[in-house]
């Protein structure tokens, strides 16, 4: 399933499956062109997202394009909410998209519901100090 959905507030171990994701997706010789990050700062980053979707890589190895604290996971126009719709079922399995989020989304919203349905789902919490035995057991499923 080349969709990714990470959030949660553990941003070293965030930080640390991101960079997995992209040695296993990128060939590293071809990754400064197959690796696209969008800020959700400009409204244009969208609509330039879902098209480098499905734009097929160069080179070797696959294409990942990484949203950091997208607008898809908030309130979406329905054009933006069409075009996910049919680009999601139809991403090329040379191409992988990572949303990521510091927070959980709402499920309620219809763009996350979406989301949902065709994304592989992963969160990364904090855990509290106290719980010596699952912070031990999460730095030794990560090694």
């Amino acid at each position: 399933m080349p969709t990714y959905l990470y959030f949660g507030e553990n941003e070293f171990f965030l930080t640390c499956t991101i960079k997995q994701l992209k040695t296993h997706t990128l060939d590293q010789q071809w990754a400064n062109f197959n690796y696209t990050e969008y800020p959700p700062e400009s409204k244009e980053t969208i609509p330039q997202a879902l098209s480098d979707i499905m734009t097929p890589p160069v080179g070797s190895g696959g294409r990942l394009v990484h949203l950091p604290n997208s607008t898809l996971l908030g309130v979406c126009s329905k054009e933006i909410l069409l075009q996910l719709e049919s680009i999601l079922p139809k991403i090329p399995s040379t191409n992988t998209v990572l949303i990521t989020n510091t927070h959980k989304p709402d499920a309620r919203n219809k763009s996350v519901k979406l989301l949902l349905e065709y994304a592989q789902v992963k969160e990364f919490p904090l855990i509290p100090q106290w719980q010596t035995q699952a912070l031990i057991q999460q730095a030794s499923d990560f090694s």
